[in-house]
């Protein structure tokens, strides 16, 4: 017998959604900075050669950089980069509206942090086709409000833990819907 069976509460499929910003704090620094949309941009708390990313933009994920790596090897792993001080401030506005989008939804939200939340689905849109039409909403109500600045990447499945994974698994501006079926793979 397997051991799901013995649980109380059964999972269900397409219960969970989770969403996930992409390369969130250089993002938002991209999206209010024009000049820095297509460049590879790193932020970090402290910029001197010194200093740690703390977060890269895709164009920067592409170059090697990623959370952590110091400022000075950032420059030797991409000449190019735009290394620039984190923005609190902007990062807790765009949360706020990114939340009110999740929160217009009819699902129950929690944030897990400021560039990630899953929303719990309720029964009468707990298939494929509801749970889509909801990815489909949030997707283009921040498109609406950030065009290809800020994007993310949403997991749906039986539970959060699957919903993040399957959020993970393609990246960025990515969906993927696990189910019973499609989970082994």
């Amino acid at each position: 017998m397997k051991p799901e069976i013995l649980l109380k509460n059964q999972p269900v499929e397409y219960s969970t959604i989770y969403v996930d910003m992409n390369s969130f704090f250089a993002s938002v620094e991209q999206f209010y900075n024009p000049d820095l949309r297509g460049r590879p941009v790193a932020v970090s708390t402290a910029p001197s050669g010194g200093g740690s990313i703390v977060a890269a933009s895709v164009e920067a994920k592409r170059m090697g950089i990623k959370t952590g790596t110091k400022v000075s090897e950032a420059y030797s792993l991409c000449p190019g980069v735009v290394v620039v001080h984190d923005s609190p401030n902007s990062y807790r506005k765009i949360h706020r509206e990114i939340m009110a989008i999740l929160h217009a939804t009819p699902c129950y939200v929690r944030a897990k942090s400021i560039d990630e939340a899953y929303l719990k689905v309720p029964s009468y849109l707990q298939s494929r086709q509801g749970v889509e039409k909801l990815v489909k909403t949030i997707k283009s109500e921040l498109f609406g409000l950030y065009g290809s600045s800020i994007l993310c990447s949403a997991g749906v499945a039986s539970n959060t833990w699957l919903a993040k994974m399957a959020s993970n698994s393609q990246k960025p501006d990515g969906k993927v819907v696990l189910n019973t079926t499609s989970l082994e793979d």
